[in-house]
């Protein structure tokens, strides 16, 4: 049992880092207060009913909602405008087509976790690391020309929404 917790807490965690665009999203996109009607969904302190999502959004079973949220999420504070919008639409596929990646071998780990072995274990994590590695390949190539077409303000805001945590948490130190 112990081992389950273990394995579901470590999906979990990557999970949320791949969730930024989607799961990348995880990908340490971060939400940025550049418009005070766009609700900052993944903010640790906000409750789900306060972030937009329900708990059924929370879990393995419901990540195309997740991912379409995202998505109107990141649409709206990146300011897309209706000239970027084929560009945009090669990301969000993108994010699409990652996240199905991811959720099938997360689903297929779920299913065989009972008889992993240890080495089942960590061949199965190394296979989604794989897969959000070439995922956020994938998405850099489609968001390259999306981002070289955007405004000098549009770039500021990708720049703070797909920020590092890092860069973020050491701004916030040295504005104290």
């Amino acid at each position: 049992m112990l081992k389950v917790s273990q394995s579901v807490i470590r999906l979990t965690a990557l999970t949320l880092l791949v969730g930024g665009f989607s799961h990348i999203g995880a990908l340490n996109a971060q939400p940025v207060d550049t418009d005070t009607s766009v609700p900052s969904q993944h903010s640790p302190s906000m409750s789900n009913e306060q972030s937009g999502l329900s708990s059924k959004d929370k879990t393995w079973g419901d990540h195309d909602r997740r991912v379409e949220n995202r998505i109107k999420t990141l649409h709206h504070q990146l300011r897309i405008t209706q000239a970027q919008e084929s560009e945009w639409n090669a990301v969000t596929q993108t994010m699409r087509d990652n996240e199905s990646s991811i959720n099938h071998l997360i689903e297929e780990r779920h299913q065989n976790v009972q008889d992993m072995t240890a080495i089942d274990d960590l061949q199965s994590y190394a296979t989604i690391a794989q897969a959000h590695a070439d995922g956020v390949k994938k998405l850099i190539i489609v968001f390259q020309p999306l981002y070289n077409d955007m405004s000098g303000d549009q770039k500021k805001i990708a720049d703070k929404v797909f920020g590092s945590s890092e860069k973020q948490h050491a701004s916030a130190k040295m504005n104290k």
